[in-house]
């Protein structure tokens, strides 16, 4: 079952739902949680500490705006909100395969102007 979900960066509030996959109930068991992303583009990442258990289901690398990924081997929460370094176009590309989790909403005008690095605070809603 979908998870709603909160997702505050620095006072912008995100609105979505996390996926009904192992990857995304494991990363559901851990909120609320605080973390430090930082900015690759039009993307926000950062680690959420222990790896994630259970986890499992296919991986892409091409992304839609609003996506929320687990990218495994960095144990990092990732928020795709415009291009990346990588893409070639308008849609945002993963610097390597990630599991998509889930899916916010919210104002990318007010996302695309913080900063090099900010805090999330996640959040069942």
């Amino acid at each position: 079952m979908p998870i709603n979900l909160s997702l505050n960066l620095d006072g912008v509030e995100l609105l979505g739902q996390l996926e009904d996959s192992q990857t995304a109930q494991a990363l559901a068991a851990r909120l609320p949680m605080e973390i430090s992303l930082s900015r690759w583009g039009e993307e926000y990442y950062g680690s959420i500490g222990a790896p994630l258990q259970g986890i499992s289901g296919p991986t892409q690398e091409v992304m839609s705006v609003g996506d929320l990924a687990y990218w495994e081997p960095g144990t990092a929460f990732c928020l795709f909100f415009g291009p990346t370094p990588l893409s070639s176009g308008e849609e945002p590309v993963a610097a390597g395969p990630v599991h998509l989790v889930g899916r916010v909403e919210g104002d990318w005008s007010q996302v695309s102007v913080l900063g090099g690095t900010v805090t999330a605070i996640i959040d069942k809603a």
